[in-house]
């Protein structure tokens, strides 16, 4: 029989796609309201992987990543769902969204999204919310899977986590 063990550390973060048109000062002061301290922020990229946010929050979207100091509690993961769902209604415009805000968590040796859809691959947590293992970290490099999304495919989005990984490890030693 198997011991129940402790769960690895969790870093959460937030993948914020947006409209141009909307000032990001203002959506991260509401992400640090909802999430905590910022240790870490992207500059601003280009979301280009797809059209599907276009008809609802127009074009030329960006996004930034954003990693949040405050300890994830395993338990609970899918309260940050609904958090993000409650910050992207603070954006909407004529019923559409101009904010995007996509939870997720790091741990040394995956990368998980937290979605309100269901699919064949994602985990029922709780509150409508799954979970899905986005990138696993194996043999010191990111694996993706047939369901991981291009941009988080890209060289570009894993060198993030490359970055962000080394820097989480270091603070566990």
């Amino acid at each position: 029989m198997s011991s129940i063990k402790e769960t690895e550390k969790m870093l959460l973060f937030s993948s914020v796609i947006y409209n141009p048109s909307v000032s990001f000062n203002k959506i991260r002061k509401e992400i640090i309201r909802v999430f905590g301290e910022i240790i870490y922020e992207t500059e601003e990229l280009k979301f280009e992987h797809t059209s599907y946010y276009a008809e609802e929050m127009g074009h030329n979207l960006v996004r930034r990543f954003v990693f949040f100091n405050s300890a994830v509690d395993p338990d609970n993961v899918f309260e940050y769902k609904i958090k993000s769902n409650k910050i992207e209604e603070l954006f909407v415009v004529n019923k559409q969204r101009r904010v995007n805000v996509d939870p997720g968590y790091a741990t040394l040796s995956k990368v998980c999204l937290l979605t309100t859809k269901n699919f064949s691959h994602r985990i029922y947590l709780r509150g409508g919310i799954y979970a899905e293992v986005t990138l696993s970290y194996q043999k010191k490099k990111y694996r993706t899977f047939e369901w991981t999304y291009p941009d988080y495919a890209s060289d570009d989005i894993k060198n993030i986590f490359y970055f962000v990984r080394n820097k989480f490890n270091e603070q566990l030693r």
